[in-house]
């Protein structure tokens, strides 16, 4: 007892132990405070670290690509191809996700931001409390989607490179994918099962 409390820490608790707890209760209140917030403040959140890491993905392909366009070095098209490909592979699952989202609520299911979105994924769906019709528009949601952003890249990017081809071919090979096993697989067997 005369050691410790002579520095002034108590017997009991040390600063460490004092650090650790008041952490744990920050970290404990910034959880709370997250469930607790409205759904609209959950959805702005959500949509601007999407559309922020959208906007710097976007700018390195930018950048990359006008490498590509101003040197035509080998390493400027291999690095153009490759953030393609991250790039695309990104955007096909923002647009999904973001797609699902949209029929959801287009379908006025219930249909709440979760309190902590992981990755693209960003919202709930209770299939007990939602009918199957709101099921298969929150299913098509996801596909249209896809199939919007292929048509996008396509009208807007010339494809006359190969980052630019790369970009085109992953998302459309996306769209194709979650067509093609995703709908047929999962919903599908879902909605008949429903």
């Amino acid at each position: 007892m005369g050691d410790i409390e002579q520095q002034g820490i108590p017997d009991n608790l040390s600063s460490t132990e004092t650090q650790v707890d008041n952490q744990a209760q920050a970290t404990t209140d910034i959880k709370t405070k997250r469930k607790s917030m409205p759904d609209k403040q959950r959805l702005k959140q959500v949509a601007e670290y999407h559309g922020l890491r959208l906007v710097a993905y976007m700018a390195i392909f930018a950048a990359l690509d006008a490498w590509v366009l101003a040197s035509d070095l080998l390493i400027a098209n291999v690095l153009s191809v490759i953030a393609a490909l991250i790039v695309a592979n990104y955007l096909a699952g923002i647009f999904h996700e973001w797609g699902h989202f949209c029929g959801a609520r287009l379908a006025k299911s219930r249909s709440p931001i979760v309190p902590k979105p992981s990755g693209t994924f960003v919202f709930g769906f209770n299939m007990e409390k939602n009918t199957s019709k709101q099921f298969l528009a929150m299913s098509l949601g996801g596909p249209i989607a896809n199939w919007l952003l292929v048509a996008l890249v396509f009208i807007l990017i010339p494809i006359d490179n190969a980052g630019r081809a790369a970009l085109f071919a992953m998302v459309f090979g996306r769209a194709v994918g979650v067509i093609t096993v995703s709908y047929t697989h999962l919903t599908l067997p879902t909605i008949y099962s429903v």
